[in-house]
């Protein structure tokens, strides 16, 4: 997208650039001469966008990578990757001058007088579109203004019509893209049981899981609190022969509910769920019945039946959505042969309609009072694989939340650059008269002698020249 604006800029450029090519030529210039020249202002254009281009990635390294691979950088601050600049800054300097050869050599062979004179004889080729709706009987206003929309017109004041609603075309259909995929990306990352997380907050405890059943009884004991589960995540199951990502819960107030496609939750232990993709991948559907095992690559492979497709919640870097397997601590116990390592997180579900910053309050509060190494916090989905599970959610969430700024900073002003960049060629493409166009639209008018077609300074005698 980029190289066909800068590309359709540059022929531009050079197109206008080109009114004087044939006083030039008169002068003495070759047509080599002269691509020369318009290749060499390319270059020079390239060279300046590369040394900016250069300097403003230096200088803005330090508050780059932004979102998570922010948190994850070891070594944040200025940094230069010399061979990628290197290349970034030669594709830079070169490929404006790549561009403008083609439309160099192209304008250049154009100012010669026989080039000129055969496409004086041409006849200029109309458009099919204007000339149908005029055919049609419509309104003149509406034809013209079709002529002047479509047609690319002739001589110095031509515009590149075709590839304008070209360049126009594709750069709507990217900024329609990008704002659907964003928007689609914010109301995903805004829904959390769309990704398969149905609770509100989790608690953890720093001292590990052997810690974390304290806060059972306090979680049962607020009345905020509508269910409760301790949740397992990265867990390894095998059915069928197929390995599997996993994802376990143990209710310890109301019910766990699973964000559920089709079926149910599974409440049994012979009873697993199963993302979409991984039921494609076994054949299965709600009632099939697989065999396998978990955890334990020695545990002995039991029968287990399908209750329902779900979307599972982000595990490891494994897991994607629709990937993976559900079941209850129990059904986990049974297929790892009844040793299974212990869950350390408890998710909380609050009720309905309650205000989550409102209800997680008074819990981090009782929490804390229980034992000050209790906290609360839901982390996001992109931390799930990357972020160790003992990390501080809240300081982790301040970083991201900056990260998140900055990164819909950049979205901004790219949007802005596109939108001014498309606005732009949509401007070249409404075509006008010249200056010296209006000036000479009525020579008997304006008492103005039009020189013939062909006419070159270099035909005028030394006498009328005044320079004998």
């Amino acid at each position: 997208m980029a190289v066909l604006v800068v590309g359709q800029v540059l022929a531009r450029q050079i197109a206008l650039d080109a009114t004087d090519y044939p006083v030039l030529r008169s002068l003495g210039l070759t047509r080599r001469q002269l691509a020369g020249i318009a290749v060499a202002r390319c270059a020079v254009i390239g060279l300046v966008g590369a040394t900016l281009t250069v300097v403003g990635a230096i200088a803005l390294s330090p508050v780059t990578p932004i979102g998570l691979a922010r948190v994850a950088e070891p070594s944040p601050g200025l940094a230069v990757d010399t061979v990628i600049v290197a290349i970034g800054a030669a594709g830079t300097a070169l490929l404006p001058a790549v561009l403008a050869l083609w439309p160099a050599w192209r304008a250049a062979q154009a100012s010669s007088p026989a080039f000129r004179a055969g496409l004086a004889r041409r006849p200029r080729r109309r458009f099919a579109v204007a000339d149908l709706i005029a055919r049609a009987g419509f309104p003149v206003t509406l034809t013209a203004g079709v002529r002047l929309a479509l047609e690319r017109g002739h001589g110095p004041t031509s515009v590149p019509v075709r590839t304008t609603i070209g360049v126009a075309v594709v750069g709507l259909g990217a900024l329609a893209a990008s704002l659907t995929f964003g928007a689609s990306l914010t109301h995903l990352v805004g829904s959390p049981p769309l990704y398969g997380v149905t609770w509100d907050t989790e608690i953890l405890n720093n001292n590990g899981p052997g810690s974390v059943p304290e806060g059972v009884a306090v979680a049962r004991s607020d009345p905020d609190v509508a269910a409760a589960a301790f949740i397992q995540t990265g867990l390894s199951f095998r059915l069928n022969g197929l390995d599997l990502p996993g994802f376990a819960f143990a209710p310890v107030k109301g019910t766990f509910a699973a964000s559920v496609l089709a079926g149910r939750t599974p409440v049994a232990a012979d009873e697993v769920a199963l993302g979409a993709s991984t039921a494609m991948r076994l054949g299965a559907r709600v009632g099939t019945t697989l065999l396998g095992h978990a955890e334990n690559d020695g545990a002995p492979r039991v029968r287990v039946r399908v209750a329902g497709i779900v979307v599972l919640p982000p595990g490891d870097a494994r897991t994607h959505l629709g990937d993976g397997v559900m079941a209850t601590r129990q059904a986990l116990l049974r297929l790892a042969g009844g040793h299974a390592r212990s869950p350390y997180v408890i998710a909380v579900a609050f009720q309905p309609g309650a205000d989550t910053a409102a209800a997680e309050s008074p819990l981090d509060g009782r929490l804390s009072a229980a034992d000050e190494n209790f906290f609360c916090g839901l982390t996001p989905p992109w931390y799930y694989a990357s972020i160790d599970a003992w990390s501080w959610p809240g300081r982790i969430g301040r970083r991201g939340r900056t990260a998140s700024l900055l990164q819909e900073a950049a979205e901004a002003a790219v949007g802005a650059a596109g939108g001014i960049m498309l606005a732009g060629r949509l401007g070249l493409g409404v075509r006008g008269p010249r200056p010296e166009e209006r000036r000479t639209r009525n020579p008997q008018v304006e008492g103005i002698k039009v020189p013939p077609e062909g006419f070159e300074p270099s035909h005028l005698a030394p006498e009328a020249t005044g320079l004998h």
